[in-house]
């Protein structure tokens, strides 16, 4: 119980730290919050499953931290985490996606706002960014052709 309030008052002071511009710091609480919840032993059904729908918020939220700190491999790293625990998470997913999207992997930022889209077709973060990949995708086609007609020419 005890190592389980660390958790939730580490990921608390992490949300206030991110309200308040401090990104560092809230990567910092995050990170120990997952350090302390990779120590539960024994745990029945109920607290697994709390305790994979934490870690994964943990990841997302890190996922988060290290996108606005532009560590894009870092963040690519914990959306990852945090899909491995849960594949479908429409949240996780779409942090994979803004990392694809800033190295320029825009088709599988494409499949992994699809996922999203499928789950929520509302989702508007998601449909902003699927627009801008989408917008970028076409730019790369128009690429590619004009090269190979300069190819052919």
């Amino acid at each position: 119980g005890d190592r389980f309030r660390l958790v939730e008052k580490n990921k608390k002071e992490g949300t206030e730290l991110f309200k308040d511009g401090n990104i560092t710091h809230a990567a910092k609480r995050y990170k120990d919050a997952l350090g302390h919840a990779a120590k539960f032993r024994d745990l029945n059904p109920e607290q697994t499953a709390q305790t994979t729908k934490i870690k994964v918020d943990l990841h997302v939220n890190m996922a988060l931290c290290w996108t606005k700190l532009d560590n894009v491999d870092q963040a690519l790293k914990s959306a990852e985490e945090a899909l491995k625990l849960e594949p479908a998470h429409p949240k996780a997913l779409y942090r994979r996606a803004a990392a694809f999207e800033k190295t320029s992997k825009f088709d599988e930022a494409k499949k992994d706002l699809n996922a999203v889209l499928k789950q929520n077709p509302e989702d508007k973060a998601a449909l902003a960014l699927a627009k801008r990949v989408d917008a970028q995708l076409a730019r790369q086609k128009a690429k590619a052709k004009k090269m190979a007609s300069k190819m052919f020419a």
